[in-house]
């Protein structure tokens, strides 16, 4: 029985991959299926309007890990 459950998993592990690889026009197949258009859906800082990067989500990401571990040393 886990077996199958294992394999179930695999498969739709894998389905959700392919659903969601790009195609050759760099737009990914979700979107494509759908119509929209993913440059036209920027994720924007709701603060101050400016488009959020991935760079920016990593330094807030680094900022909460430090800030985690400091409240940890204070316990």
């Amino acid at each position: 029985m886990n077996r199958k459950i294992a394999i179930a998993g695999a498969i739709a592990a894998l389905v959700a991959v392919v659903a969601i690889s790009q195609t050759n026009e760099g737009q990914s197949t979700l979107a494509w299926i759908s119509g929209e258009d993913p440059q036209d859906k920027v994720l924007t800082n709701p603060n101050n309007g400016q488009p959020v990067t991935l760079e920016a989500v990593q330094k807030e990401a680094e900022w909460r890990k430090d800030t985690a571990e400091q409240l940890r040393k204070l316990d």
